[in-house]
């Protein structure tokens, strides 16, 4: 092995090591801040942010342990196991997604209720928020299902879980542009 491969080998082990920790230490207290907060009953007008936070801790605990434990232990479940490749494949896309549409159901909350139009405003309640919540995440838990289905582990040497078939490698990588970083930034950003 090269010097270089040595070192960027070393430089991404460490980043895992202590990036990927404090990370997901620092993001656990403050999803944990916002479940407390958004809790109390003065603040619980708006239970978009809450669902939010529950749905990135869970996103921590399925994108960054994993990882952390690849790097002590040997072989990687995820890499490995079909069927664990599949299930973290699955719900890392489901919670991801979740959390960002939430965030936005949460933004257009805000929005309308600053809004000086009254039947713009009657879409801010909680009863609304709720519903929201409710049809977001039964959205991301049906739209990602191609995850379950096509992720595989990655020949040859099972370094890697991705989606082999071109055809829905191409629309998963569209689709997660799209509905991951384009539209969420677009709709947050007009409101």
């Amino acid at each position: 092995m090269s010097s270089l491969a040595a070192s960027i080998t070393l430089a991404q082990k460490n980043m895992v090591q202590y990036g990927h920790l404090s990370m997901y230490i620092l993001a656990t207290i403050g999803s944990l801040i916002n479940i407390v907060l958004f809790s109390r009953r003065q603040l619980r007008s708006n239970s978009c942010c809450l669902s939010s936070s529950v749905n990135a801790l869970i996103l921590l605990a399925i994108g960054i342990l994993p990882q952390t434990y690849a790097l002590y232990n040997s072989p990687n479940p995820f890499t490995s196991i079909q069927s664990f490749c599949k299930a973290r494949t699955y719900l890392n896309q489901t919670s991801a997604m979740s959390c960002r549409w939430l965030l936005v159901v949460a933004c257009i909350d805000r929005c309308s209720s600053c809004s000086t139009n009254a039947f713009i405003r009657r879409f801010s309640s909680v009863i609304m928020a709720r519903r929201m919540v409710i049809i977001i995440i039964i959205f991301w838990f049906l739209l990602p299902i191609h995850t379950i289905i096509y992720s595989t582990i990655t020949p040859p040497g099972s370094i890697a879980c991705s989606i082999l078939d071109t055809d829905v490698a191409l629309y998963h990588r569209f689709y997660t542009i799209i509905m991951g970083g384009a539209l969420p930034t677009i709709i947050t950003l007009l409101c």
